[in-house]
């Protein structure tokens, strides 16, 4: 899905979902209990699905973190790396690279991998996903997918999980794009439990190759993110510059740049 969802799961950060589960900065990874190693795992997943969650959810083409309604052609290829740093105690930073193809009859498809951060013991992940589009005019577009989440190491990291969505884009005026839909994630994406909301998103051009861009996914969860920046594109070239913000807990807060590359 995520060029990033991806970007994960925006999925965001890596540890400070955790952080929900996990209040004590001591704890260590190791921890021999095999429901805390359940629930560091899987929360902590989603930011490298949707990031980065995201971004940061996760190998799709994305506006931050929620899928936009873009589709590459048919032969094309998009590559893309993401960094998400974290300034409050505890710091980190989670790296993730993606890659997606265009299929062709309105349909494009990837995989992210990720899961990489430091400081800390990496968890790495792998987000295959696939985003439709099945229908679109010049002014409106309806756009569906659906992406998963394996443990590269297997089940001692976590369990698969699955994350589907759909919205409906419209363009207003001159350069203004709106998106809004909704997701489901099942348990072990975003959080322990099913986890069900709305996602929205919108991008306004600026000015030469600039173009102002947010997105945002509900729910006290691993996507349950507002991220907002700039993104510059220079064929073949895209910058993506922006903060995100965890719903209702400023300490999942985090910064994110990421590069991409179509040919």
């Amino acid at each position: 899905m995520l060029a990033r969802l991806g970007r994960t799961p925006f999925v965001l950060t890596f540890r400070a979902p955790m952080r929900t589960w996990r209040p004590h900065r001591d704890e260590t990874w190791e921890d021999p209990g095999l429901e805390r190693w359940s629930q560091c795992a899987l929360v902590g997943l989603l930011a490298i699905s949707i990031s980065a969650v995201t971004a940061h959810a996760h190998a799709q083409q994305t506006i931050f973190n929620v899928p936009n309604a873009d589709v590459l052609e048919k032969g094309k290829v998009y590559l893309e790396e993401d960094d998400l740093w974290r300034p409050r105690d505890p710091n980190f930073a989670v790296f993730t690279a993606r890659g997606v193809y265009g299929f062709g009859g309105h349909v494009e498809a990837g995989v992210n991998v990720g899961g990489f951060t430091t400081p800390g013991r990496s968890i790495p992940v792998a987000t295959p996903n696939v985003k439709w589009q099945p229908w679109s005019s010049e002014r409106l577009s309806v756009t569906t997918g659906v992406s998963g989440l394996f443990f590269l190491r297997g089940s001692k990291d976590g369990n698969p999980a699955a994350l589907g969505y759909a919205h409906v884009a419209g363009k207003i005026g001159a350069g203004t794009r709106v998106t809004a839909g909704g997701y489901w994630a099942s348990s072990g994406y975003a959080a322990l439990a099913v986890q069900k909301g709305a996602l929205a998103g919108i991008e306004q051009k600026i000015g030469g190759n600039w173009t102002f861009a947010a997105d945002w996914f509900s729910g006290r969860n691993g996507l349950g993110y507002l991220t907002s920046g700039l993104i510059w594109g220079s064929a073949p070239w895209t910058v993506y510059g922006g903060y995100s913000v965890k719903n209702a807990d400023s300490r999942g807060n985090a910064a994110l740049v990421e590069f991409g590359f179509t040919f």
